[in-house]
């Protein structure tokens, strides 16, 4: 059998298994369904949670380029929820707890930002950005002259400002390893868990336990294999099917009291229109939530 034939007798085989495949969809479908239905007090609000941030961003606020990034994390932090959601209601839990880690981040660059020095930390975070367009024009040269791809997204013209900008800001940044906007502030190139212990307790208890776990998914740890076992007939099998459980309202929760805390921050610093009673309304429908998730797994436990 010829390569061409192979590839001919898998596709058919594909196919056939997709049409197969069809013929229960119906049934994969109510199995979601009754997934979502199960955990629909909590994912619903999730929904309206992600629309709520939406509200707020609508407001078009004044705002100066350094107060703009921001509202660019306002952003970040209310897509990673509308992702979590998007991976909750589809049953796919580990790909929501990634995001998750995601969100922590956010909050974690939040809250150091805004704890002191804030107007200095802003310029820092803002002007990082040409650091990071630079670090990829070097890797690129680096690997490039290695003999891999030389191709280029970036026009002569373009390069030239990146470098320009570079060497304008680069004193603010680690002389031989410009990798973390934060450099100046802690005299070093400080990891998540140095930002964490410099925020406090609460913080590193959710390092280990949101960002840890987190991170045990993103780098494709072992442990993911009991995420994926499923028991037929006595037969241990790894599949890669959708999952619904108690999780589902964890993360959930976890996701709104996260971005309500990075929202609350923002607008509490910014002090726009409305601000306080803003916070007063998102800050009671995250809590409210929470405390129905809490009750829930609490009688079900």
């Amino acid at each position: 059998m010829n390569t061409n034939q192979k590839i001919i007798k898998y596709d058919t085989e594909v196919d056939k298994y997709i049409k197969k495949l069809g013929s229960s969809k119906g049934t994969l479908e109510e199995t979601k369904k009754h997934g979502y239905e199960k955990y629909s007090f909590v994912l619903d609000k999730l929904e309206k949670f992600y629309h709520i941030t939406n509200y707020i961003s609508s407001k078009g606020y004044e705002l100066d380029d350094n107060e703009k990034i921001l509202f660019t994390l306002f952003s970040k932090a209310s897509l990673d929820v509308w992702g979590i959601y998007y991976c909750l209601s589809n049953g796919l839990e580990v790909q929501a707890s990634i995001l998750l880690r995601s969100l922590f981040e956010v909050l974690v660059t939040v809250k150091v930002i805004l704890k002191e020095n804030t107007l200095e930390r802003l310029r820092l975070y803002t002007n990082y950005s040409h650091i990071e367009r630079w670090n990829h024009i070097k890797l690129h040269k680096e690997m490039s002259g290695k003999g891999y791809s030389n191709k280029i997204s970036f026009e002569q013209s373009e390069i030239d400002n990146i470098i320009d900008n570079f060497n304008k800001y680069k004193t603010d940044y680690h002389p031989q390893k410009p990798i973390h906007w934060a450099y100046k502030e802690f005299r070093k190139n400080p990891t998540m868990k140095d930002l964490c212990e410099y925020l406090g307790d609460e913080f590193v208890n959710n390092y280990i336990f949101i960002f840890g776990t987190g991170s045990k998914f993103v780098h494709v740890s072992p442990i993911l294999e009991g995420h994926f076992t499923h028991y037929q007939n006595e037969k241990r099998l790894i599949v890669n099917s959708f999952k619904f459980t108690d999780s589902t309202i964890n993360v959930s929760c976890l996701a709104m009291n996260i971005c309500c805390e990075v929202i609350t921050e923002i607008l509490n610093f910014l002090k726009v229109q409305d601000y306080e009673d803003t916070n007063l309304y998102i800050r009671f429908f995250t809590d409210q939530i929470v405390h129905i998730g809490h009750n829930y797994l609490e009688q079900n436990s």
